[in-house]
């Protein structure tokens, strides 16, 4: 939810960068005992969000989760779907969550991804025949826009390179149909997910104890939950298939910068966002506008003899359209596993 949040306050996420390393207590002032760690405790020094992404580079998360603000990244969470109530903590980005969320949440949250930013109530009858032979279809969705398509297709790319060669590789590559989608593995290996989608199936697999928090040593996000994840999608790809549809609206980016982020526009001082850091789209930087200089006296000039009248000149048009970016974020926690169909006409998870 945290890229989703980024990309939907217009952040380039190849342009923008951090630097990937371990978060001591007291790196976030308003919550000095937060610490971040990489699973792998690996750091590679500064990368842009892309690769961070792809590395499931937790330090890089938490500082881009301080810069867009902890309440955009829950708001997003919102938007795209999740229905757990969420408290705008830093770790929320991380998954930290007072209460977990359901798989059929995170489902759902990705549907509005692949669906290109509509977003679906979820539906568990579909439709209904009676004794008679009549049926009442209850398969239609009742959806909205959440997020413009060219915001929800900049993530769709970046999480289609995850499966292709990042922490989704290579246990969620094999389905034989273009996808999209992100590993999650919470502190102790308690619990593991992966959730992705294709472009008309959105599917959420979660490993853990239902009732305990007992470890399960060795089991990541890109092992047993990718795995699954895999060998059902590639059963039920059939009519999932496809390419993902280019948007309508391309992704404008703006410059950014924050606190924690290196790269990217200027910084405006003092200037604050969602009550953490200095994230904020800079405007373009104006010429400084100069004093006149004096006018000369003014000499007299000599009458003017007439000129014959101009002939017309064709005139050229055009112009450029101003757009705006917009932004995403993420959160995981346990439940089963569910799967929804995403976009154009499906039933998709919020």
């Amino acid at each position: 939810m945290v890229l989703m949040a980024a990309l939907r306050q217009g952040v380039d996420p190849t342009s923008t960068t951090y630097n990937s390393r371990p978060l001591k207590p007291g790196w976030l002032p308003a919550a000095p005992s937060y610490e971040v760690k990489t699973y792998a405790n690996d750091y590679v020094g500064r990368i842009n969000l892309v690769r961070a992404t792809l590395r499931s580079d937790n330090s890089v998360y938490a500082q881009l989760d301080a810069d867009v603000g902890p309440r955009a990244v829950r708001d997003t969470a919102y938007d795209m779907g999740i229905k757990t109530r969420l408290h705008a903590f830093p770790a929320e980005g991380l998954g930290g969550l007072t209460r977990g969320v359901s798989s059929l949440e995170m489902a759902n949250a990705y549907a509005t991804i692949a669906s290109g930013g509509w977003r679906s109530r979820p539906i568990a009858v579909t439709k209904v025949t009676f004794p008679d032979g009549h049926v009442d279809n209850l398969g239609k969705p009742r959806r909205h826009r959440a997020f413009p398509d060219g915001v929800t297709y900049e993530a769709t790319k970046i999480l289609e390179q995850n499966v292709k060669s990042g922490t989704g590789f290579p246990n969620a590559t094999a389905i034989g149909c273009p996808a999209a989608g992100k590993t999650g593995t919470t502190d102790n290996n308690t619990d593991a997910w992966f959730v992705g989608f294709t472009p008309h199936l959105s599917t959420s697999v979660w490993i853990g104890h239902a009732k305990s928090r007992a470890p399960m040593p060795g089991v990541t996000g890109g092992t047993i939950p990718a795995k699954l994840w895999g060998l059902y999608m590639k059963q039920a790809r059939g009519k999932y298939c496809g390419s993902f549809r280019a948007p309508k609206t391309p992704f404008q980016s703006r410059p950014f910068s924050g606190r924690y982020a290196g790269g990217g526009g200027p910084v405006v001082p003092g200037t604050t966002q969602n009550g953490f850091g200095t994230g904020v789209q800079a405007p373009a930087q104006q010429p400084t506008p100069q004093a006149p200089a004096p006018a000369p006296a003014p000499t007299p000039a000599p009458a003017p003899t007439p000129a014959p009248a101009p002939t017309p000149a064709p005139t050229a048009g055009g112009g450029q359209p101003a757009g705006t970016g917009q932004q995403a974020a993420g959160g995981f926690s346990p439940d089963s596993y569910e799967s929804a169909p995403a976009a154009g006409g499906g039933t998709g998870a919020q």
